[in-house]
């Protein structure tokens, strides 16, 4: 589900083994990545890329920006008009207002509340 007025740059991927969801008015760089799925590499018995595969949805809210080569894993809410610096690898929850970079990210200032 894409909301009005969202843009997806050149080159990004969207995997969509579960649920993405993308609010409003929201900006995704290009050579973005989203994963909404990973594998279970916790068995011994099997190579570690062959386990199942485990599916997440993932949601980033109306008025957020990804970005240039952000990849955001598995799972993850992104909040209203967050941030997400270019090249970071999201692998928590984003509240909103709130910016955030690097790998792994994590929150380094925040946008305002309109």
């Amino acid at each position: 589900q894409i909301g009005d007025g969202t843009h997806i740059g050149d080159h990004s991927i969207i995997d969509c083994a579960a649920n993405v969801i993308i609010g409003k008015e929201v900006a995704i760089g290009p050579n973005c990545v989203l994963y909404s799925h990973d594998h279970d590499y916790t068995s011994d018995s099997t190579a570690a890329w062959k386990g199942g595969l485990v599916c997440k949805d993932i949601t980033i809210e109306d008025g957020a920006w990804v970005g240039s080569g952000a990849t955001i894993l598995p799972g993850i809410t992104i909040g209203k008009r967050a941030v997400i610096a270019a090249g970071a690898v999201v692998t928590k929850d984003v509240p909103a207002h709130t910016i955030w970079g690097g790998i792994p990210a994590k929150q380094i200032g925040e946008t305002g509340k309109a």
